[in-house]
């Protein structure tokens, strides 16, 4: 009797909504780096290559990396998925921040599975979209609205969810 009220309870807080005004627990704090991932910036570099020699041949960006790395693991697979930044230049940036993308590997082929502008600022969350940690953005093409953007996988990438307004985090944080 008391499991059946207790699963009573559960059923009417999910279906009246009823939760915290707390941010969703962060599980990765993204770092982009230019420095550490080498040989997932070698697997990247291709997917850009052309922009990147118009870029080094401007005195201004000459010899300058641009591609910025961290990995996680989205789905749990044992395979990091690259997390890509392209910044600190005025080709891949813009007011909503700069291009941000996720590739997957898929057998023996890398696919962008999340694009967005950034402020470099993503957030690897503990809540999952079919099996696939929902990723937390400040910034971006939705930048109009302060808050955490929150975009979750529809099953092939992911894609924009919700403005998570009651979140804490702010630019720069």
């Amino acid at each position: 009797m008391l499991r059946k009220l207790f699963n009573l309870f559960l059923l009417v807080f999910v279906l009246t909504g009823c939760s915290s005004n707390s941010p969703p627990e962060v599980i990765h704090e993204v770092i982009f780096s230019r420095v550490e991932h080498a040989k997932e910036r070698a697997i990247i570099r291709p997917f850009y290559a052309e922009d990147l020699e118009i870029l080094d041949k401007d005195p201004k960006w000459h010899g300058r990396e641009f591609l910025y790395i961290d990995t996680f693991d989205l789905n749990n697979d044992g395979q990091k998925e690259i997390l890509l930044y392209l910044g600190e230049n005025t080709f891949f940036c813009g007011t909503a921040g700069c291009m941000t993308s996720i590739y997957a590997k898929y057998g023996a082929k890398w696919k962008e599975v999340f694009y967005s502008y950034t402020y470099a600022q993503m957030r690897i969350l503990s809540n999952q979209t079919n099996n696939y940690h929902d990723i937390g953005v400040i910034g971006g093409t939705q930048h109009l609205e302060e808050g955490l953007h929150i975009f979750k996988w529809n099953g092939k990438e992911y894609e924009y969810d919700i403005l998570d307004k009651n979140s804490k985090w702010k630019i720069g944080e």
